[in-house]
């Protein structure tokens, strides 16, 4: 009954093969990305000036080539909601790998079940990251562009920001273009597992007919 219910012709597993590992490789690029960039300290610049992070501040002193970073003294809310949303899309995808291990492992039989889980995981965790980048872009800007126009003597742990040069131009950084990649990965991930999910669950149902 099990190997009739699941049989498959040699073409639909060779595409099942490969959907595997076009969404394995996407979703682990994304992964990696994804840990770069929240780790990385250039999401919003100040060109010359300032560079802010998930975590922390950085300030580049006149003169200077070396940037001096402290993390948040007190978190301002976009930082907050973005690190909320980066955790929890970590955790989404550290689901994800695990259940992807588990779907080496796992008979035929409940493979329809694993990629559906796969599925939401994914979805969820490129969505959130997506989110926490815009919340990044749009409010670590406006962070920003306070510091240059009110020309604050002292924010963070910073003693003082009189020797930094608070005149260049808002651009946005490489960490937040990654961000962005990094989610777009973790959605072409869903999208392969999803097209996979509809390949196995119309074989199910010609199988089931027979």
């Amino acid at each position: 009954m099990s190997s009739r219910r699941f049989r498959m012709s040699h073409s639909s597993k060779v595409d099942l093969f490969l959907a595997d590992t076009l969404a394995t490789v996407s979703f682990t690029g994304g992964l990696i990305i994804f840990l770069i960039s929240i780790s990385t300290s250039s999401w919003v610049v100040l060109d010359g000036g300032a560079y802010i992070g998930v975590w922390n501040l950085c300030l580049v002193v006149k003169g200077s080539d070396e940037m001096d970073c402290s993390s948040y003294h007190n978190n301002p809310d976009f930082a907050r909601a973005s690190q909320g949303f980066f955790v929890v899309a970590l955790v989404c995808q550290l689901a994800c790998l695990i259940t992807l291990i588990c779907y080496t492992a796992i008979s035929h039989a409940n493979k329809i079940i694993t990629v559906i889980c796969l599925c939401l995981i994914a979805f969820s965790a490129g969505c959130l990251t997506l989110m926490g980048t815009i919340v990044m872009a749009v409010k670590g800007k406006d962070y920003l562009y306070a510091m240059k126009t009110h020309n604050y003597r002292t924010i963070n742990n910073f003693p003082s920001l009189t020797n930094v040069d608070l005149t260049g131009q808002l651009t946005v950084g490489w960490s937040l273009a990654l961000a962005i990649v990094s989610g777009c990965f973790t959605l072409i991930g869903f999208g392969i597992w999803f097209t996979e999910y509809q390949v196995l669950k119309t074989a199910e149902e010609n199988n089931n007919t027979r």
